[in-house]
């Protein structure tokens, strides 16, 4: 009969290419958060500017509502990586041993996350 491998199989915390990835994508979650937003109300700002400029009130009430609708979206986005842990973290709550938690901990501090390329081992 064949053996079933299952996640207990695997030692997910002992490969390094994977905590690096998290790693990576922690850091990318962090300048995503803070670019796209300051981006968007910039952006949305700047085109507010033009309109009350240009003295069109129908101008003036479009660019309000494309900077509110932008501000709104800068905030969704800013909230992205905590929702993301969030999951990540019912997903590790779910699981009595904490296997995910070095995963977590890479994706929420990429800073902290310390990982040893020659033999794998996650270290705090």
């Amino acid at each position: 009969m064949e053996k079933i491998f299952t996640l207990a199989d695997f030692a997910i915390c002992d490969q390094s290419g994977l905590l690096k990835t998290f790693q990576i994508l922690g850091y990318i979650f962090i300048f995503l958060k803070i670019v796209i937003p300051i981006l968007l109300i910039g952006l949305g700002s700047f085109e507010l500017g033009k309109a009350v400029l240009s003295n069109d009130d129908k101008a003036i009430k479009i660019a309000i509502s494309s900077l509110v609708k932008k501000a709104i979206a800068a905030v969704v986005i800013f909230f992205i990586p905590y929702v993301i842990t969030a999951v990540m973290s019912l997903v590790d709550g779910a699981d009595k041993t904490k296997k995910f938690d070095c995963l977590t901990n890479c994706l929420k501090e990429p800073s902290t996350c310390k990982i040893n390329d020659k033999d794998g081992i996650f270290t705090e």
